[in-house]
Formats: C-alpha cells, structure tokens, sequence
C-alpha cells in the first residue's frame, strides 16, 4: 500500500517550518538509498557534513530531516526541516503517515474468560489465552498466541507481543532436611501500568505474595524474563534477553543493555 503526504503536511505535523519546495512525499528511505519522493534523516552534525562532502547523494526531490541550520554559504538542493532530534521526527512521522491504522479486533480463536474486563479497541491475536479476572485497559494490542494469567491487569494502549506469558508462577523454593526441594506458592499478580510494550517470547511472573509491576511508558524488547517481585519504573529500555532476577527494582529512565542479568534484590538507579 502506498501513502502519499507532501513535505509542508509533514512540517505541520511537527509544528517546524519547510525550507525548499513542497513536494510529494510517497516513501521512507535511508540516507544510503534516498530517491525521489522519499523522507530521510540526518541524526547529527558529523553525519550532515559527511552527506553534505559526498555531492552524489543530493537530490532536490526529496526531504531530509537535519539536525542543523545550513551555513549560509551552502547550498542546499533539497527540501529540509530543521529538527533539535531528526530520529525521534521521523519515527513521529513514519507512524503517522506511513503505518497502516489497523481497526481493533477480537480473533474468535483466542480463549477469552467470561470475568476478563476487556476495554474499548482492544485488539486480541488468534490463539491467546486470558485468564479469569485479566483487565486489559483501552486501546491495547495483544499478539498472537499470548497467555495472561489469571488476576492479571494490563494498562492502556499497551502492545504485547507473540507468544509472551504474564502472570504465571515465578520460580521459588524452600528445601526439606533430606534435600527434597517444596515449591513456594505464588499467589500475587502481575501490574503491566499503560503506555507498556513487552516483546515476543518474554515472561513475566506475578509476585509471591503481592505483584510484579512494570511502571508506565516501560519498553521491553524480546526473550527476556522478569521474575517474581520485580518493580520496574518509568520509561525503561529494557532490551533483548535480560534476565531480571526476583525482587531486583529497576528505577525510571534506566537502560539495561542486551544479554544482561540483575541478581536477586537487586537495585539499578
């Protein structure tokens, strides 16, 4: 499917100015393969005098986000909007203009609860499971084959991912004289607050006694695990395969790098 804007419609969007002429924007390309018609970005000053020295990649048919005015001795053959972040701009952009708004829906092949409370465009992918008692606020996304556990809630316009499990017992166990290892029944649940996306294949287990919470604007990428008890805050990065162990506590704004593991009780500030 193609779609179509102009380059004064995108500078509206973000509230900038359009330098240059207002042409018809129909793509979204890399620096590498800009061509006619398409929207790119320059992510910093270094990256725009390397584009500006190499005269083969200008073209005066596309629009490029930029991190700086042009100097006033530069010609510049393109249609451009100044922008203090050109990345973030762009991914404004490319979702406003160049993602297809799908209209929520509930797959028949999902097995809902009858006590599940299931808000306003929430959509639903085949195969999931919802638990009894699941709250999943408006306007979130949940992936193919899902499973929310009972007692789960789930906050508005989240997006959780293929084949996540939230909610299920955490790993816990107390040993008797003779070795013999006795399961510690997991009776709490599992808090996803709004604004949240949990990537595929990721766990998320429900609290021993009271919950797991994962604070508003979280981002959590694919194949990692967040035990029982763990408190993770505001806006956190959270990417591929970390492994959070029972009761760490993660503070807002942090970014946990790939392959990481947070031992138990652990706290990152």
């Amino acid at each position: 499917m193609i779609m179509r804007t102009s380059a004064q419609e995108i500078a509206a969007f973000l509230g900038k100015s359009l330098i240059g002429e207002n042409i018809k924007i129909d793509s979204v390309c890399s620096l590498q393969s800009l061509q006619t018609g398409g929207l790119a970005y320059i992510k910093n000053k270094v990256v725009w005098e390397q584009f500006l020295g190499n005269k083969s990649s200008l073209t005066g048919k596309c629009l490029l986000l930029i991190p700086v005015v042009p100097a006033e001795n530069k010609v510049v053959p393109f249609s451009y909007i100044v922008s203090e972040n050109p990345r973030l701009d762009f991914a404004k952009v490319v979702a406003e203009f160049f993602v297809e708004k799908k209209k929520a829906s509930i797959s028949t092949e999902a097995k809902i609860s009858p006590t599940a409370v299931i808000g306003h465009n929430v959509s639903i992918g085949p195969f999931c499971i919802i638990g009894d008692n699941v709250t999943i606020g408006d306007g979130s996304v949940i992936g193919n084959n899902v499973v929310l556990h009972d007692g789960v809630t789930i906050g508005r316009n989240c997006k959780i991912k293929g084949f996540a499990s939230i909610g299920d017992e955490g790993f816990g166990f107390a040993q008797e004289k003779d070795g013999t290892w006795v399961r510690i029944p997991h009776l709490g649940t599992a808090v996803i607050e709004d604004d949240v996306e949990i990537g595929e294949f990721c766990t998320v287990c429900r609290g021993t006694l009271d919950e797991t919470r994962i604070g508003q604007g979280t981002k959590i990428d694919d194949h990692c695990h967040i035990a029982h008890n763990v408190c993770i805050g505001k806006n956190v990065i959270i990417t591929a395969c970390v492994e959070l162990s029972g009761s760490a506590t993660v503070g807002d704004q942090s970014w946990i790098g790939p392959n990481a593991s947070v031992l138990n009780g652990a706290r990152i500030d």
